[in-house]
């Protein structure tokens, strides 16, 4: 029996992970039987309306980490199961109100790290890191909302860690082994793999311009590479905070800035590079795979749990000259690009394919529906 999801999305301003992930499950859960729904902030909603198409989707008015019952419970009148895609303030405002109305809660933890921060009450986030001793009444504020925040998420029925290290942070802040399931993000596998070419000139960088994804170690990697190979090319889609930065490093590397739909860039590169340092299980490195584009991806947990090196040339973190090493290794060898890129679009196609992904996910939704049902 299908059940009537909603998804809590706290940052859909911004088109990143946990956001192309509810959108993605949500729409495919459309697809398949009631309508699920997204909630957001209200001004988040008005720039997210032109993506979710027949979804339903429910702005809720957020100000100085507060939302009125009022404006959460017409959001959540019809839902029997909470999604959570993120540990925020804003989810926990959400959970708290569908917790009145008996209606259980499933939590994702997108990003190492985030449970472990929210668990410790000298913590804070780390969009205030850099200007804490300047605005020490910000930071106190947002201690006490992530605190508030944990106090309530701690308490949802089930977790989602999309790693082993997350699944161990979990344990490690008091969540029993019976409430996490360890489940990969969710992935559309296009119909046929890209075409692998004669050189892999063209590397391509999907996700995030920021510090924990180590791009300065890409373009120290793109540099030795294009010692080599004068024709060798580095792309990077996509927008953050270090934009600037990374184009006055490397003018030579071509950025795209945000982009809706990366599949038309993902078509044309030889090699996709991953050079993070810490995530939970990255949308842009599954969408690759899946694509059939051979990857070098940092091994890390999140990249490790569902990859091993017969799928993809996995490097240690934090040094550029192994990716560029293994960029340098591929160049010329089509035969194991074709090897690599075919076995780590088999292993997506297995474990992370949307349609599995939202088969385990409705066997989750319709336990805790049924187990809220009998309280």
């Amino acid at each position: 029996m299908p059940i009537q999801v909603a998804h809590v999305v706290p940052l859909a301003a911004r088109i990143g992970g946990y956001e192309r992930q509810a959108l993605l499950l949500a729409g495919a859960q459309g697809a398949a039987g009631p309508p699920a729904s997204l909630i957001t902030h209200a001004s988040h909603a008005r720039r997210l309306r032109h993506r979710t198409g027949s979804l339903t989707l429910h702005g809720v008015a957020w100000t100085l980490g507060r939302a009125s019952a009022s404006a959460i419970d017409p959001a959540i009148s019809s839902a029997q199961v909470l999604h959570v895609h993120a540990v925020d303030p804003f989810s926990a405002a959400v959970v708290a109100r569908g917790r009145r109305r008996g209606v259980p809660a499933i939590l994702k933890i997108a990003t190492q790290g985030d449970a472990q921060r929210y668990a410790d009450p000298h913590a804070f986030p780390p969009e205030v890191a850099a200007v804490r001793r300047l605005e020490p009444w910000r930071l106190r504020r947002q201690q006490r909302l992530m605190a508030k925040a944990w106090s309530v998420l701690r308490d949802c029925e089930r977790f989602i860690a999309l790693s082993s290290a997350i699944e161990e942070e979990l344990l490690g802040v008091g969540i029993a082994r019976e409430r996490i399931e360890r489940l990969p993000n969710a992935v559309v596998v296009p119909a046929s793999p890209v075409e692998i070419r004669r050189h892999a000139e063209r590397a391509i960088y999907v996700g995030r311009l920021e510090g924990r994804k180590r791009l300065g170690d890409l373009l120290d990697a793109f540099s030795i590479v294009r010692a080599a190979h004068a024709d060798a090319q580095l792309h990077l889609v996509g927008d953050g905070a270090d934009l600037a930065e990374l184009q006055r490093r490397s003018p030579e590397a071509r950025f795209h800035g945000s982009i809706d739909d990366p599949q038309p860039c993902l078509a044309q590169a030889d090699v996709f590079v991953f050079p993070s340092e810490r995530e939970g299980c990255p949308n842009a490195l599954l969408e690759a795979a899946a694509a059939g584009i051979p990857c070098i991806a940092t091994a890390i947990p999140g990249v490790t749990d569902w990859f091993d090196a017969t799928m993809m040339r996995l490097v240690e973190p934090a040094r550029p000259d192994l990716i560029a090493a293994a960029w340098l290794e591929l160049w010329s060898d089509a035969a194991r690009r074709r090897a690599l890129a075919q076995a780590a679009r088999s292993r997506v196609e297995r474990v992370a394919d949307i349609r599995i992904i939202l088969e385990h996910y409705q066997q989750i939704y319709l336990q805790l529906a049924s187990d809220a049902a009998e309280v």
